[in-house]
């Protein structure tokens, strides 16, 4: 956003009433209205009242100008003001209506104008010059026509009133408990949508659904907290007041906007200090400071905002000398701007990448012994020497490894890459089962992993240990296999690509791989390693990476690549230690100016260099593993640290929307949806009540996005509308959800308080997130 100075205009007095046009500068000048033109020295009187002007609007498209004092309602014409001043004559207006107490603004329509009096608002017909409602509120401060039928009215008191002019009742009003007053609004007539500033530099925004009796809050945004989150010099100096939000306005689009550029989807604000520019789809904020002052910073007294076509203007009034400035305001948008980062990419590998070594990790196995065990012929023994004693017990050390296919019976149904209308539409009734109990260790769960051939789903627990299920549950459950083997609680686990391997981690730094049938010890440990010891902090993450050629670990500020191999040779009982697999560092890539890692995705189905990180200093960086180095960072991607990073990666069922598309989450901050193609975020969720680390979850279709929230619910999204598709609401707290990989079915966990100890349930159950059926 840029903003640039046009012209500054001097007054004998202080200027208390004004607007704004595209080409004109209307002020108050005791009985009479001062109509200053922005692009030349054009100084038009507009004289026609006998008391003092309380209130200047221009209507719609400019056209024309209403005034109003306690003794008429005018309205000016521009085109007839023009062409009369030009001839030499002295301009006239029309009133509308004679006045009996001075209103103290004024809403403008095609039609009809809105007058708000200090216990009661009316609103006249422009063209039949009568009074057709009267309104009986009071302590109004600012009014809007959300259309000819619905009035939009803030008060002072913090409340917003929706108005249905047609029936004349009240259509639906929020009471807001925050204990400060709304000082300007605005309307999106397209959409149904309005914003409204408050006294305390709060911006909300609220969506009229289906132009129904419904509002519901959408966004809030501090901005005088963004304000001195960018502007360290006020916070180092102490100046923290609050100030107001003095006018706020929807920015339309133009023909010269992009078309990735949607209606409503920014607002446009000034306070005292600044300008700002809200994304309503990210909350991205832009600042702009006034400029071309005299003596420091310009502070605000009054601002009017206007926007007509390409053109942005602002008028501020100063707050200690007779002046109004007016500024001309770009604003421009980075989501047209695409980068060359791409999850899926065409390049091929290059021979400096980690990606393309070949380390060769030792196999060989020490011969076994099948000389039979025997005394010297010195010693004296009762027949060991003699048939058939020559040869002790032996154990067995050799068997033929089954095949891949046969641990697995073949999927019943063929797997097709469906596309994103072939998705499913929940359109099933729910079936609940009933509640499955997973362990009877009082442990809570840290996540879920389901195979890529939806067949196997594991849970790891706090008490170090994961257990391992057949799908479908209910019938399953009593068959579960529990592998363990670390000494601090569970991280996560994942599946392998092929879906017969799963990796578990742990706090303790050690990664371990289990083959199926996933008993005994793990096929491979693996410590990561730290640089310094001293320094060296808990394991963040670790996956297969490449289809399943690599393991990567996130540890401190670094990201780990490692190259394994498990073990494929024969069995021994007795030798076992001969078993483990082997594994190799071939690449470590710190970020040096952050603490540390906090999430990591990366996708390991398809053959992708990109491998995207959560920072400590709220940032995403992006790694490129092909070139080795670090090519894009989004700073201040969330309020906090992002603890959770979902790619849309799809499954072996479903191809996925677009695999470039991946949403964040951090605590206080809810989700974000991103394109790695893109500078900044796609979309922000809304009504997500969150303030703890809270589980996310996308379909393998692309299609929705769940997420669990600390009012005990799961809200479910379509990736294409901000608002929640459906929340469902149950008795206890949801720590982990995963789809299933056909997206037919959505599994939740929860923690359960049952006789003063945690045990943990599962609810398995398929869905209609559209009909609203509650858990």
């Amino acid at each position: 956003m840029q903003v640039s100075l046009v012209d500054t205009f001097k007054f004998v007095k202080f200027p208390t009433t004004f607007d704004i046009s595209d080409s004109f500068l209307a002020v108050q000048n005791g009985n009479e209205i001062v109509l200053q033109s922005i692009s030349c020295s054009k100084v038009i009187p507009l004289k026609g009242h006998h008391h003092e002007i309380s209130a200047i609007n221009f209507g719609p498209k400019h056209a024309f100008l209403i005034s109003a004092s306690s003794d008429y309602l005018i309205t000016w014409k521009i085109d007839e003001v023009l062409d009369t001043f030009n001839a030499g004559g002295i301009p006239r207006g029309h009133i509308i209506t004679s006045m009996t107490e001075a209103p103290s603004l004024l809403s403008v329509e095609e039609k009809l104008v809105c007058a708000v009096f200090n216990s009661y608002v009316n609103v006249y017909d422009i063209i039949s010059k009568e009074t057709i409602y009267e309104i009986p509120l009071g302590n109004i401060s600012c009014a809007k026509f959300l259309d000819n039928n619905n009035l939009i009215m803030s008060s002072y008191s913090g409340t917003v009133v929706a108005w249905d002019l047609l029936h004349h009742n009240e259509k639906w009003k929020a009471q807001m408990t925050h204990g400060f007053s709304y000082t300007s609004l605005a309307v999106c007539s397209d959409l149904w949508q309005i914003a409204v500033g408050s006294s305390t530099a709060v911006v909300q925004e609220f969506i009229f659904f289906n132009k129904t009796n419904q509002f519901e809050e959408n966004i809030k945004i501090d901005l005088m907290e963004r304000l001195l989150r960018t502007n360290q010099d006020w916070k180092e100096a102490g100046d923290c007041s609050r100030g107001q939000v003095l006018d706020v306005i929807y920015l339309k689009k133009t023909p010269s906007t992009p078309e990735s550029y949607p209606t409503s989807s920014s607002v446009l604000c000034a306070t005292e200090r600044a300008i700002f520019h809200i994304n309503l789809s990210n909350h991205e904020v832009t600042i702009a400071s006034y400029p071309g002052c005299e003596i420091g910073t310009l502070f605000a007294k009054d601002v009017r905002l206007m926007q007509k076509h390409d053109k942005i203007f602002c008028a501020a009034v100063h707050m200690f000398e007779a002046k109004i400035s007016i500024f001309s305001v770009w604003v421009h948008s980075d989501q047209d701007e695409a980068t060359s980062i791409s999850v899926l990419s065409s390049d091929p590998v290059l021979k400096s990448s980690p990606l393309s070594i070949q380390v060769k990790l030792s196999t060989k196995v020490a011969p076994s012994s099948d000389q039979p065990v025997t005394f010297k012929k010195k010693v004296k023994s009762s027949g060991y020497t003699k048939t058939p004693r020559t040869t002790m017990f032996k154990p067995t050390t050799s068997f033929t490894k089954q095949s891949s296919a046969s641990k697995f019976p073949p999927i019943k149904k063929p797997i097709s890459q469906l596309t994103f209308e072939d998705a499913p539409d929940w359109s099933n009734d729910i079936q609940e089962q009933p509640i499955i109990k997973i362990s009877e260790n009082p442990a809570t769960v840290t996540c879920i992993a389901i195979n890529d051939r939806n067949e196997r789903c594991a849970f790891a627990l706090s008490d170090a240990t994961t257990r391992i299920v057949r799908l479908p549950l209910p019938s399953n459950c009593e068959k579960s296999k529990v592998i363990s083997g670390h000494n601090k609680l569970l991280i996560g686990c994942c599946w392998s690509h092929q879906s017969d391997v799963i990796m578990t981690y742990s706090p303790d730094r050690y990664v371990r791989v289990w083959e199926s049938p996933f008993t005994g010890e793990a096929a491979l440990q693996l410590e990561v390693a730290c640089e310094s010891k001293q320094k060296c902090k808990d394991l963040a993450h670790a996956q297969f990476y490449y289809l399943d050629k690599f393991i990567l670990a996130a540890v401190g500020n670094s990201l780990l690549l490692y190259k394994y191999l498990l073990h494929t040779g024969p069995k021994d009982d007795v030798k076992r230690y001969l078993n483990q697999g082997k594994h190799k560092q071939v690449g470590s890539y710190p970020i040096n100016d952050v603490q540390s890692i906090t999430c990591v995705a990366a996708a390991n189905h398809m053959f992708s260099y990109a491998v995207l990180c959560g920072v400590s200093d709220r940032s995403i960086a992006v790694m490129d593993m092909n070139r080795c180095e670090y090519i894009h960072r989004y700073s201040n991607a969330h309020t906090r640290a992002p603890h959770a990073i979902r790619l849309f990666t799809g499954s072996s069922y479903f191809s996925s929307t677009s695999c470039n598309c991946y949403v964040t989450t951090a605590p206080s901050d809810g989700i974000k949806l991103w394109d790695v193609r893109m500078k900044s975020c796609v979309r922000k969720f809304y009504n997500h009540p969150c303030v703890s680390k809270c589980d996310v979850t996308v379909s393998p279709c692309g299609r929705f996005v769940a997420t669990a929230t600390d009012n005990r619910a799961v809200c479910v999204y379509d990736v294409r509308s901000p608002i929640p598709l459906h929340t469902l609401r149950g008795k206890h707290k949801v720590t982990c959800l995963e789809f299933s990989k056909d997206s037919k079915q959505a599994n939740f966990v929860v923690c359960v308080l049952v006789d003063f100890f945690f045990k943990i349930v599962f609810l398995f159950f398929i869905t209609d997130f559209r009909r609203g059926r509650k858990l």
